[in-house]
């Protein structure tokens, strides 16, 4: 039962940068094409074509730093570990792509931008909670790091939509 759950924490790595990763920068980049453009076709192809780069990115780099560490003994993870904990980044990643992206099908683009903020940031801060059950730290504490760290950047790229707008 043990070999399992390692397994499954293993996993679990790669899945975890997927979803903090994937939501702060498809929110990101969804406010910032919205403060550009109001086209939601711009946004959604802008946010889905990022999200799947973002995805491809995370889990190449992910393992790419995984091998790594093993071969230099800083960790002992097998390959097909390696393997299943860049896939779950990848997978992770593109359903994390869908909470930033989904209210720009249903809503204009003001309000879809609210409730893609709500989304995320709420996402994140869940994430946060999930997480310092495994770290052993505060919840709340872990919670409102992930939000601010969303939040501030996902503000940086809204402003620098509004300011490539303004030119």
């Amino acid at each position: 039962m043990s070999g399992l759950l390692n397994k499954l924490r293993d996993s679990m790595h790669g899945a975890a940068f997927g979803i903090v990763d994937g939501v702060i920068t498809v929110l990101g980049l969804t406010l910032g094409v919205s403060a550009l453009s109001p086209d939601r076709t711009v946004i959604l192809v802008a946010g889905v074509s990022v999200g799947i780069a973002d995805g491809l990115a995370n889990s190449a780099g992910f393992f790419v730093s995984e091998e790594v560490a093993t071969e230099h003994g800083i960790s002992n993870h097998t390959k097909k570990a390696i393997y299943a904990s860049s896939i779950s980044c990848f997978a992770a990643t593109l359903v994390a792509v869908l909470f930033p992206t989904i209210p720009y099908l249903f809503a204009k683009i003001a309000i879809a931008r609210v409730v893609s903020i709500m989304v995320g940031l709420s996402l994140l801060f869940v994430f946060g909670v999930i997480h310092a059950r495994f770290s052993h730290e505060s919840p709340i504490k872990e919670g409102l790091k992930l939000v601010a760290i969303g939040a501030i950047a996902d503000a940086i790229c809204f402003a620098i939509g509004k300011a490539i707008f303004m030119i």
